[in-house]
C-alpha cells in the first residue's frame, strides 16, 4: 500500500510537470486549432475567440496556469511526506471501508442478506428499464451535444449554464466512447451502475440509526421515491451529489461518535469534491452536515476537532477551485455565480416564494397526488423524527436538520433553486418511514417483511409511472416526433418562428443511428415550405393560421404531437 501512495504521488509530479511543459510550448494558434476541430464552424471559432479566449486572455490564462504549476509542484515536492501519507489513509479507508461493508453484511441474518440483495436488484433492473424506456429529456440532449460529443476540454471548461454537471460530463466523454450502445444508454448507464452503490452506502448509514429490518424498509423507500429513480438513470450529476451526501454524512458520523480521525476526515474531503464538481448545489448538503458537527463538537468543548474541520473544509474549498479552474478561466467566475439560474433575488421574494417552492418540492420527492398531500407526507416524517429524537436517539436530530434546514439556507442564499437540489432530503424520510415500520413491530416475521417491501416497491413504481409521464409527457411526445424524423431519413427540415428553439433542438436528436441534419431553419413566409423535406409547425399559438400547407399533394401531414403538427413531402 505504500509503494502504491508512493506511486500515486510521483504520478502527480508527472502529471504537473507535463501540464508545465505542455502550457509553455502552448501557442494561441495551437489552442484555436483544437476548437476549430471540435466545433468545425468558422462562425463558432470566430465567437469562441471573442467571447471566451482573445489572444491577450490567452497569454494572461497561460502564464497564470505556469505560475500555478510551478507553485503546486514546489509544493508536492516540499509536502510529499504527508501527500503520501494522506493518500495512503484513503486508499486504506476506502479499502477498510469495503471490507468493513463486505463483513457487516456477512453478520447479517440470512433473511436480511437475500432481502436487501433482493432489493438492489430490483432497483437496479428498474433503473435499466427506464433508461431504455424513458424519452430522453432536454438537458440530457444539451449535455451529449455541447459536451459528451466533443472533448474533455469542452466538458473541464466550457460553463454556458447550469446543465453542466462538470464531473458528469467528463465521465460521459468516457463512457460515449467506450460504450457500443445508443447515446442516450450510453450517458445513462453512469447513474444506473453507480445508483447501485448508493442504496448500499444508504443502507449502511440506515444502520446507524435502525434495526437491520427496518434499514431494509428504509432502503425500499429510499431506491424508489420519484426523484431517487428519476436520477438513478436520467443523465445528471444528481446520483454523484446523493452518492456523495452519503459519504459525507456517515464519515461526519463517524468522526462525530469517536471523537476525531485524521481516516475519517480524508474520505470526507474527497467526497466533498467530488460532490462540489459535479453540482455546486452540493453546497446545500455539504453547509448542513458539516454546520452540524462543528455545533455539536461545540457543546462537547472539541476545539481541536473542530480546528479539524475547518481545516479540512478549506482544503476541500481550494481544491474545488483547482478542479473548476479551467471553467473559470475559459469561461469565468459569473459563468457559475452570475448566471440566469444561480442570480441572488431580493430575500422578500425569496421569502415569498419559499411555501410554493418546497410545496413543488414535496412534490418531487415523494410523488403523491398533489403538492399539499406530498407536504403533508413530508411533515409526517418530520414528526416521526421529532419523536426518535426525544425518545431514544439525540442523534436523530441530524435528520432534522437536513429537513429543516433547507428555507434558511435560501434565505440567506437569497436564491430559488432547482426542485431537484433537495434531492439529499430523501435520506432523512426514508430513514423516518423505516423508524415507523421499526415501532410497528411487525418486521420480524418474513412473510410481513417480504409483503411490505413487495407493496411498497409496486406502489412506488406505480406512483413514479404515473408522476414521470405527467412531468415528462411533452418529452414522451417529442421522442415519438424525433422517432418520424429519423425514419423518413430526412435531411432537410424548416419550423415555424414560433416554435421554441431548445424545443426544436431536442426535437432533432437522433435516439437510434445519431444522424445530423443538413438544414434546419425558420420558415419566413408560406412558399418557403418548398425547401423541406419536413416541416414542423407549432398549432399552439393561438393566432396560428396554417400558412404553410400550400399543396396536398405535395406536403401530407404525418402526426401531430404535443402541438406540433409534423409535415412530410411526399416522395
Amino acid at each position: 500500500m505504500k509503494k502504491f501512495a508512493y506511486s500515486i504521488v510521483i504520478v502527480l509530479i508527472v502529471l504537473i510537470l507535463t501540464i508545465g511543459v505542455a502550457l509553455f510550448f502552448l501557442n494561441y494558434s495551437t489552442i484555436c486549432g483544437i476548437v476549430d476541430g471540435i466545433f468545425n464552424d468558422p462562425l463558432k471559432l470566430t465567437h469562441f475567440k471573442e467571447k471566451y479566449l482573445s489572444a491577450s486572455k490567452f497569454l494572461v490564462i497561460k502564464w497564470s496556469l505556469t505560475i500555478v504549476v510551478i507553485v503546486l509542484l514546489m509544493g508536492i515536492l516540499y509536502w510529499r511526506k504527508s501527500l503520501k501519507v494522506r493518500i495512503e489513509i484513503i486508499i486504506n479507508e476506502l479499502l477498510v471501508g469495503m471490507q468493513g461493508f463486505y463483513q457487516s453484511f456477512h453478520l447479517l441474518d440470512k433473511i436480511t442478506q437475500r432481502t436487501l440483495a433482493g432489493i438492489i436488484f430490483i432497483a437496479f433492473s428498474f433503473s435499466l428499464y427506464f433508461a431504455v424506456t424513458s424519452p430522453i429529456f432536454i438537458d440530457e440532449v444539451i449535455t451529449f451535444k455541447d459536451f459528451t460529443k466533443n472533448s474533455l476540454f469542452v466538458s473541464l471548461s466550457y460553463y454556458p449554464q447550469p446543465n453542466n454537471h462538470v464531473f458528469y460530463s467528463f465521465l460521459t466523454n468516457i463512457s460515449y466512447s467506450i460504450f457500443p450502445f445508443s447515446p442516450k444508454i450510453s450517458i445513462r448507464l453512469i447513474n444506473v451502475l453507480l445508483s447501485v452503490f448508493t442504496n448500499l452506502l444508504f443502507f449502511r448509514l440506515s444502520t446507524k440509526f435502525l434495526s437491520d429490518r427496518a434499514s431494509l424498509i428504509s432502503t425500499t423507500v429510499f431506491a424508489f421515491l420519484f426523484m431517487n429513480l428519476l436520477y438513478s438513470f436520467q443523465a445528471r450529476g444528481y446520483e454523484i451529489l446523493l452518492f456523495a451526501t452519503i459519504v459525507i454524512f456517515y464519515y461526519l458520523f463517524q468522526f462525530l461518535q469517536f471523537e476525531g480521525g485524521k481516516k475519517y476526515l480524508s474520505v470526507y474531503i474527497l467526497a466533498s469534491i467530488i460532490g462540489f464538481w459535479a453540482i455546486p448545489s452540493f453546497l446545500y448538503p455539504f453547509c448542513i452536515l458539516t454546520s452540524y458537527v462543528i455545533f455539536q463538537l461545540l457543546r462537547r468543548n472539541k476545539f481541536n476537532l473542530i480546528l479539524q474541520v475547518i481545516i479540512s473544509s478549506a482544503i476541500i474549498s481550494c481544491c474545488t477551485i483547482i478542479v473548476y479552474s479551467p471553467v473559470l478561466l475559459i469561461s469565468g467566475l459569473k459563468s457559475i455565480v452570475g448566471n440566469y439560474y444561480t442570480m441572488p433575488i431580493p430575500r422578500g421574494e425569496v421569502a415569498v416564494r419559499l411555501l410554493p417552492h418546497f410545496l413543488s418540492t414535496a412534490k418531487w420527492l415523494v410523488a403523491m397526488p398533489s403538492e399539499y398531500i406530498s407536504i403533508a407526507v413530508v411533515g409526517v416524517a418530520l414528526v416521526l423524527l421529532v419523536h426518535a429524537a426525544k425518545t431514544k436517539k439525540s442523534h436523530f436530530t441530524v435528520l432534522i436538520a437536513l429537513l429543516l434546514a433547507p428555507p434558511v439556507l435560501l434565505l440567506l442564499h437569497s436564491v430559488i433553486p432547482f426542485e431537484r437540489s433537495w434531492i439529499f432530503l430523501s435520506i432523512p424520510f426514508s430513514i423516518a418511514m423505516g423508524w415507523l415500520a421499526d415501532n410497528c413491530n411487525v418486521l420480524r416475521r418474513p412473510l410481513v417483511l417480504y409483503s411490505t417491501i413487495s407493496v411498497l416497491i409496486i406502489g412506488l413504481v406505480l406512483l413514479f409511472q404515473t408522476r414521470h409521464y405527467e412531468f415528462y409527457s411533452r418529452d414522451y411526445c417529442l421522442e415519438e416526433l424525433t422517432q418520424h424524423i429519423d425514419t423518413s431519413r430526412s435531411k432537410s427540415i424548416g419550423y415555424d418562428s414560433d416554435y421554441d428553439a431548445e424545443t426544436f433542438r431536442f426535437a432533432l436528436f437522433s435516439l437510434n443511428n445519431n444522424q445530423r441534419y443538413t438544414l434546419m431553419e425558420q420558415l419566413t413566409d408560406s412558399s418557403s415550405y418548398d425547401k423541406y423535406d419536413i416541416v414542423l409547425i407549432n398549432d399552439t399559438h393561438p393566432h396560428r393560421s396554417k400558412l404553410y400547407i400550400i399543396d396536398s399533394s405535395h406536403i401530407l401531414m404525418a402526426k401531430t404531437v404535443c402541438g406540433i403538427s409534423f409535415y412530410q413531402r411526399v416522395k
